[in-house]
């Protein structure tokens, strides 16, 4: 839209330049020659930042509550989380213990009791990259 109307403007411009109305048609090769240009660079930036920030691969720690909801959160954004593997906290601290350190990023979700994610959180920041 913006380049739109820098177009529409620019028309009037380059008429009010001519003391005339100009021909409509070279103006509008020239703006499609800017669109073609704009996604070519937009898709050109986006495959650099994507290879520069490849989406954070996530270990997802569950409790008793349903993880349903985040998991549908993280999956809208499929550029920046990927949830690489889910483990339940009821198959032992240790067992999570070795995940959270095979891991970069551990997110935590409906824990309980509390004391199970208190633990898990003191693991996680001493010894790995993240926490979400």
């Amino acid at each position: 839209f913006a380049l739109f109307m820098v177009n529409f403007i620019s028309y009037f411009q380059i008429s009010l330049l001519n003391n005339w109305l100009v021909q409509v048609p070279p103006i509008f090769v020239i703006f499609l020659f800017q669109l073609l240009i704009a996604f070519v660079w937009a898709y050109i930036t986006n495959a650099i930042y994507m290879r520069i920030f490849p989406p954070r691969e996530l270990l997802l720690v569950s409790g008793v509550y349903p993880v349903d909801d985040i998991v549908t959160k993280f999956n809208t954004r499929k550029d920046k989380y990927h949830i690489a593997k889910k483990i339940n906290i009821s198959e032992g601290i240790d067992a999570v213990y070795k995940e959270c350190l095979a891991n970069m990023t551990v997110l935590l979700s409906g824990m309980f009791p509390v004391s199970s994610e208190t633990v898990l959180l003191s693991i996680v920041m001493a010894e790995t990259s993240g926490y979400m």
